[in-house]
């Protein structure tokens, strides 16, 4: 946002490297988001979501943040659901059997919203 702002690259440059960061550290062996659990921390990762499409946007030269956006909708769309459609706190499989918290379905349904229009 505040390259979007000001033009300064270092600003772009720290978003990446705070981006990159997350991307290593916070994503499991297959390159998907790793589960936050329930409550607010089910949410963080769509608002990290978030904040990566509109790094993308802003620097379209580097794919792999579009790469990694991709992965982790198509991990969710095709194994994060149960039966009733509904996701979990993990984007890699089925949540637990139980009640489904409105936040992490939330933030896997703002994942695929925000996923579906990027080229």
């Amino acid at each position: 946002m505040l390259y979007g702002l000001t033009g300064e690259l270092a600003y772009l440059a720290d978003a990446r490297r705070a981006a990159d960061a997350t991307l290593n550290f916070l994503s499991d062996g297959n390159g998907v988001l790793k589960d936050e659990g329930t409550g607010d921390g089910g949410g963080f990762k769509m608002i990290f979501v978030r904040y990566l499409v509109y790094l993308y946007e802003a620097d379209r030269t580097q794919t792999q943040y579009l790469d990694f956006l991709q992965r982790n909708a198509r991990m969710a769309l095709e194994e994060a659901r149960n039966e009733q459609g509904l996701f979990g706190p993990s984007w890699a499989g089925p949540p637990p059997l139980g009640r489904v918290e409105s936040l992490t379905n939330a933030a896997a349904v703002g994942l695929l919203n925000m996923v579906a229009g990027l080229k």
